[in-house]
This record gives C-alpha cells, structure tokens and sequence, in this order.
C-alpha cells in the first residue's frame, strides 16, 4: 500500500499481538492494510509499554476490511463455542464410560425397590407403612403417638383421643403409598423433614380429633339410663 494514498483507521489496538493478528488475516482476505504507530517501547529489558498501534486501510477498501475484522471476531467466538461444545461431550462421555464400567466391574447395581402394598401393614402395627417406605423417623413418630394417645385416653377418659389415634393409623396407611414413592424415585426426605412432618401430622390429628368430639351434639335426656326407683317404706 502507497502512503500517499487515502487512509482511514480501521482500529486501534493496545497490544501488538492483536495487531499483528489482525494485519495478517485482512491481508489474507486480499485486504490492503498496514499498521501505524509508535508500536512498543521497551523499558530496562523488563516492561513492554504499548503506545498506539492503528491499523490502517486505503478508504476504497473499508468496507473490505470492516467485514474482514468482523468475520475474525467471528471465528473466534465460534472456535471457542466449539471448543467448549467438545469439552462438555467429552465429559459427559467420560462420565457415562465411567459409570458403566463401575458398573461391570462391581456387577449390577441393586437398588432396594418397595411395593405399595407393603404399606398394608400399616394396619396391624401403627407406622410400619413408612416403615416399610423406609421412612423409619416418620414411622416411628406416629408409632409412639398413637400408643400414647390411646394409653392417655384410657387413663383420663379424654374422648378425642381415640379418633386422634384414628387418623394417624389411616393417615399412616394413606401417605405411606406415597413414601413408597419418593423412595423408590430415590427422594428420599431427610430425617429432619421427617420429624417435621411427623409432629405436623401428631398436631392435625389431635386437633381433629377434639374438634370432632366437640362437634358431636351432646345426648338428649330421654337417651340417658333412667334412675332406678326408690324402694317404698313396708308398712
């Protein structure tokens, strides 16, 4: 390119890397360019000071050079996505090999699987249906509760007891189907939420149970046993 001609600035530049990167690849494309500047000034052999470095292009080829630069950033972007695309395949390749060959060396993998009906217990023995979901915290709370409410009751005469100890066992049976579930899903709730969830359930039933037997309306006078007669004076 002849100095005389008409030059415009095409970019500047702060490292003479990027520079010389940038002049070869336009004038890999055909593009007429040079670059222009103080370039770099070294300071006791141990710092290197970028002054100014412009690349710059005859004005009838602007254009050119501005679709030059722009196809570079381009290629860049696109050679870092495909380099990054690579490497996550190859990871998730390598994670998968892994896994399988653990797998063939430790022989298959046994999962402990549990069948819904295996909550029917729940009937005989309060909280054995998460028991069997293996949710022993669970189990074990409404376990306790129920033989509590039930010893309470038969010790104070307290009525809402029983119902209480009612809709732990159904609620034992009924949410059990579901623990079944999330352990078969592998989710599997931590011991903490389980006694969270416990003491909620305790809690809703005790509550349900009193306001069931504050709901019942109370026996009428003719409903209760009449009084035995006294036993007239013998003349």
């Amino acid at each position: 390119m002849k100095p005389e001609e008409d030059e415009v600035e095409l970019k500047r530049f702060d490292n003479a890397f990027d520079a010389e990167l940038a002049l070869a690849f336009l004038r890999e494309h055909d593009v007429r360019a040079r670059l222009k500047g103080s370039g770099t000034s070294s300071m006791l052999d141990r710092f290197t000071i970028v002054v100014d470095i412009r690349l710059m292009v005859p004005r009838s080829e602007q254009e050119a050079g501005q679709r030059a630069l722009e196809a570079m950033t381009l290629d860049e972007e696109a050679a870092e996505s495909v380099a990054e695309k690579r490497a996550d395949e190859s990871l998730r390749d390598s994670a998968y090999r892994s896994r399988r060959e653990s797998e063939e060396d430790d022989g298959p993998v046994v999962r402990d699987f549990r069948y819904r009906r295996g909550v029917i217990v729940g009937v005989l023995i309060a909280g054995a249906a998460h028991i069997h979901a293996r949710q022993a915290v669970l189990g074990g709370i409404i376990f306790v509760s129920v033989v509590t409410l039930l010893v309470a009751g038969v010790s104070t005469g307290r009525l809402w007891t029983g119902p209480a100890a009612m809709m732990l066992i159904v609620y034992d049976i009924a949410h059990g189907v579901i623990a079944v579930d999330q352990h078969n899903a592998g989710r599997d709730p931590s011991a903490r939420a389980q006694l969270i969830h416990g003491l909620l359930a305790v809690v809703v039933a005790s509550l349900a149970g009193m306001a069931l037997v504050a709901a019942r309306p109370p026996r009428s006078q003719e409903d209760l046993p009449a009084a035995p007669a006294s036993m007239a004076p013998a003349r």
